[in-house]
């Protein structure tokens, strides 16, 4: 039986609670939200001969490339560097992924918010949920490429789940602040796109942390999506530890790493990752509640 969705009248005259009544109605039109996540994965891959599998083979393909190009240069002292690049990737990818789909999702649908009325969140929150469905498939090539390179599996790996919810959290605090700037600038998608590809670059991903120098290696630890990486490729494969390291001119010199085993962070860094998670997600949603009555005027 359809859900039947109780009608709704739009007023700009906004309420000082906004922020719990959109997060009311997000709720009232959940099924709204599966209808849209359902239809953009449908659309996204419906002209492809090989459908969802490309949900899959992109992360797995870019792990290929990667190995190549720099498990000799920069991946020497990490084990298990297929599986560290690939466990990094798809935390990566599903902020990547869903930030950037907020802001088309929602200025996309710019002609419809103006027809009639549906939460505008609901377009962030459909587009975060779709970029969380393709990190569900991409879990398998993870596994697959664990078992052939007999990758330690360990208990560990029960928080890669914990640090998906956060990266999500995160990831919709980010799509609710871009979103909403885009709606007002319509330069901010590009530079958007650029920044991310510069943030992507200065966040160890696809290489450990060990080759910065201790300067920018400090500077991470204030880098929320470092850390949510990091606990998932700590998780999975462990990490490395500098032995004898020494200062020469300005560059670290390691003689000796010592690979340490399948790890979760510590109780500190659980706090600072869901203190960074919620912080942002609370000032997306605030952001976003305060300004959304003006939406329809600049779409």
């Amino acid at each position: 039986m359809r859900q039947s969705v109780p009608a709704v009248s739009y007023d700009s005259a906004r309420t000082h609670f906004q922020a719990l009544v959109e997060a009311q109605e997000v709720w009232r039109y959940r099924s709204l939200v599966r209808n849209l996540v359902s239809r953009d994965l449908k659309v996204r891959y419906k002209r492809s001969a090989l459908g969802f599998v490309w949900v899959t083979l992109n992360p797995l393909l870019t792990t290929i490339v990667l190995s190549l190009a720099f498990s000799y240069i920069i991946g020497a002292n990490q084990p298990h560097f297929p599986v560290f690049v690939l466990a990094g990737l798809i935390i990566w990818n599903l902020f990547a992924q869903g930030s950037v789909a907020a802001m088309s999702n929602l200025v996309g649908n710019g002609s419809t918010l103006r027809r009639m009325y549906i939460p505008p969140s609901v377009f962030v929150v459909s587009a975060v949920g779709s970029a969380l469905v393709n990190l569900f498939f991409t879990v398998v090539p993870l596994v697959l490429v664990a078992l052939a390179l007999r990758a330690p599996f360990s208990w560990t790996w029960l928080y890669v789940p914990i640090a998906c919810v956060q990266v999500t959290i995160f990831t919709l605090g980010v799509g609710l602040i871009v979103s909403t700037m885009a709606v007002f600038f319509n330069d901010i998608y590009e530079m958007y796109l650029v920044l991310l590809t510069a943030f992507n670059y200065l966040t160890p991903v696809f290489y450990p942390i060990t080759i910065l120098p201790p300067w920018l290696q400090n500077l991470e630890v204030y880098n929320p999506m470092y850390l949510f990486v990091a606990a998932a490729q700590t998780a999975v494969v462990g990490s490395t530890a500098c032995v004898g390291g020494s200062l020469q001119n300005g560059k670290l010199v390691c003689p000796h790493y010592v690979v340490l085993p399948p790890s979760v962070p510590d109780i500190k860094t659980q706090l600072v990752t869901w203190a960074s998670a919620l912080l942002v997600f609370t000032i997306g949603w605030l952001l976003f509640t305060r300004t959304e009555a003006k939406f329809a005027y600049h779409l």
